[in-house]
């Protein structure tokens, strides 16, 4: 008998030996699919994966040999239990389910019978993924381009278009909770954090994003075969707490979520070689690609802000309902019924409904609305229940339709003192205040790396070069208190110190603020006061204020215009002082293409002539 057990033993051990065997290593180490599971890069010559955590490769020289991983990934999964896997399948459910699907009587084992991974998966309940977009926000470095997350959509809660409890995906600099924000900066461009993917629930990033900083959600719903689907969310799993490089411009939630998603996507979502990598990108390309012979994308959402939906909602109140409105807001008083008495049940539910709105908008900006909340639901279930019918809803177009972030631009100039010339303009990003308002935050402004050179028979001059240049209205929709707030900007770089000199470049960093009234949907006014200071000349000095006026007009949906003056004053001698008028237009006939016709003077007076193309 035991010689009989020997036999079985020794057969059992040459049968699994020759099944490994079998497998054509060369063959399985070199395909592209194994490395994107890897996530390598070339570098040079050679492959190097962009995960720079040692959990992740089971092989010493994983993170830069495919085959040794392979090896030692393959001999780590026959070696797992017959009846129950354990850590290493477990840990690597997509590396094992690509492997199953090259040789399913070799790999048997069904990925969930892990317990871990089934839970993470709700028990298998996982039945489409949503990429979803934050939009910009500049009050974080971070996020000025906007955001990405992956979200696992459960099969029980699709009717419910947020899907508030469903695992998401996030990709983010790890970073210290009081950090200097310079140092951020700092670092986040040039190197200096790690980054990772985490999951947690839908409804905290639903919270984060929509209702605290009060950005626009939108999600893209994929259209993925079912082993598609299962592939990418076990390999979304593999990632968690998976440690990457992080850089603020490249190597970001853009990059690395777009990286993630080349799984199932053949045709790239980005340009890998670029020095950049934008949000808005990935949503463009993914609404043109096919996964399949299918479109990529099933259907587009839109999860509104909180300041957006009040904004909507308070547009459909009548002059009297806004007056009783602002009488609640100034005076704060509980007598609704009185206030309300000459308004129909539907009217004074109305006003009461965009009140409420308001006192959540006011709880993000760390208001103390808790009593008088209460007095205003007292005074809603005190009346009987009344229907709405909000007729005006957020629905605007998705940001994929925008413009692409960088920017081609061919200028002819003609200067009453330097004459006619040509000009050749690049930026990087992103885009102005009369650029195609789809996918934007509405009347700002966010350059960044916008180089201008100027051409002229045989001279060549820098006639601009802007690092960065931000600038927001921060408009009011509603004129309600705590709705909008101070308009302010920010430049650095260089540009000439006025239009009647070639070449009298200075380096300069402005700032200012000031204040907006949004007039109606299409007419904006600012005035703002702005402090400059430049490298000195023989007769421009180092500091002067500037006082800063303009319009913003919307004159159809394919032109918008704009009428700025500024008057500078020199410190050091007031005497010196510089006026300057611009009016721009800029008429967008496709997305991808704009035409410009400016008129400035300075001293001199430039009239310029733009043809853009986008990409």
């Amino acid at each position: 008998m035991r010689v009989l057990h020997f036999l079985f033993l020794l057969l059992f051990l040459f049968c699994k030996c020759a099944l490994a065997s079998e497998l054509n290593y060369e063959q399985l180490s070199a395909d592209t699919y194994w490395h994107k599971l890897l996530h390598y890069k070339k570098s040079g010559n050679r492959l190097k994966s962009e995960v720079i955590s040692p959990s992740f490769f089971l092989s010493k020289s994983g993170h830069s040999d495919p085959f040794a991983e392979l090896k030692m990934t393959v001999k780590a999964f026959l070696s797992e239990s017959e009846k129950t896997p354990n850590t290493t399948i477990c840990s690597f459910p997509a590396r094992y389910l690509w492997l199953k699907k090259q040789y399913p009587r070799r790999f048997t084992h069904n990925i969930l019978d892990c317990k871990d991974y089934l839970a993470w998966t709700r028990d298998n309940e996982i039945k489409s993924i949503s990429v979803i977009l934050a939009s910009g926000y500049l009050s974080n470095p971070a996020s000025i381009y906007g955001h990405l997350l992956l979200r696992f959509d459960l099969e029980h809660y699709a009717h419910q278009g947020r899907n508030l409890v469903s695992p998401t995906l996030n990709f983010g600099a790890i970073t210290p909770p009081d950090e200097n924000m310079l140092v951020y900066i700092t670092k986040g461009i040039f190197g200096g954090y790690e980054a990772g993917f985490t999951d947690e629930l839908f409804y905290k990033q639903d919270h984060s994003y929509a209702k605290t900083e009060l950005r626009d959600l939108w999600q893209y719903k994929l259209n993925l075969m079912p082993d598609q689907l299962e592939q990418l969310v076990a390999h979304s799993y593999e990632l968690i707490k998976k440690k990457f490089t992080y850089y603020f411009a490249k190597e970001n939630c853009a990059y690395q979520m777009a990286r993630l998603l080349q799984l199932v996507v053949e045709e790239p979502l980005l340009n890998y070689d670029s020095p950049f990598a934008f949000p808005t990108t990935v949503f463009q390309r993914l609404a043109k690609v096919d996964i399949m012979g299918k479109p990529a994308v099933d259907r587009i959402d839109q999860i509104p802000s909180h300041q957006k939906i009040l904004h909507r909602k308070y547009e459909q109140l009548s002059l009297k309902q806004k007056k009783a409105l602002n009488q609640f807001i100034e005076h704060r008083h509980n007598d609704h019924d009185a206030a309300l008495a000459d308004f129909t049940m539907r009217e004074q539910a109305m006003v009461l409904n965009v009140y409420l709105d308001y006192l959540d908008f006011l709880k993000v900006k760390d208001v103390d609305i808790k009593e008088t909340k209460k007095s205003v639901l007292i005074a809603l279930f005190k009346r009987p229940i009344t229907p709405i019918d909000w007729t005006k809803k957020v629905n605007d177009k998705p940001p994929h339709l925008g413009q692409a972030p960088s920017t081609l631009q061919i200028n002819l100039v003609q200067n009453t003192k330097i004459g006619t010339y040509g000009e050749f303009r690049f930026r990087t990003a992103y885009y102005d205040l009369l650029s195609n308002p789809i996918g934007r935050l509405p009347l700002s402004s966010l350059a960044m790396l916008d180089a201008s050179i100027a051409i002229k028979e045989n001279d060549i001059w820098i006639k601009t070069l802007d690092g960065v240049n931000i600038k927001s209205l921060n408009t009011s929709k509603t004129g309600l208190a705590g709705d909008g707030g101070y308009a302010w900007q920010i430049r650095a770089g260089i540009e000439q110190q006025e239009l009647s000199c070639q070449p009298c470049n200075i380096f300069s960093l402005t700032g200012g603020v000031g204040k907006s009234i949004e007039l109606s949907n299409k007419l904006a006014l600012y005035a703002m006061q702005n402090a400059k200071l430049q490298s000195a000349s023989l007769q421009y000095k180092s500091f002067s204020t500037e006082i800063e006026l303009g319009a913003i007009a919307k004159l159809s949906s394919y032109w918008r215009s704009s009428l700025i003056y500024s008057h500078r004053f020199y410190l050091h001698d007031t005497d010196i002082q510089l006026t300057r008028y611009k009016w721009e237009n800029a008429i967008h006939f496709d997305r991808n293409w704009e035409i410009r016709l400016n008129v400035e003077k300075q001293i001199a007076t430039e009239m310029t002539a733009s043809f853009s193309y986008f990409f």
